[in-house]
């Protein structure tokens, strides 16, 4: 599972737990530039986010570690 951070370049900040296979489709989406739009879905959720790529300021991502007990 990864978590992945979106801001938008009017400062709001946007949190997502995506796999591993949603996190490379949104990667696509900002890559192929006839796409306006990039679409995630949250592994948490199941719900789906919609962004304009020109409103996208950054994004990053990493792992989400397993608490241990």
């Amino acid at each position: 599972m990864n978590v992945l951070i979106i801001e938008t370049k009017i400062g709001i900040l946007h949190r997502v737990h995506v796999n591993d296979s949603d996190l490379d489709e949104f990667k696509d989406n900002l890559t192929y530039y006839e796409r306006d739009y990039a679409e995630v879905k949250c592994a948490k959720t199941k719900r789906s986010l919609v962004f304009k790529r020109s409103e996208i300021s950054t994004y990053s991502y990493g792992k989400i570690k397993e608490e241990s007990q």
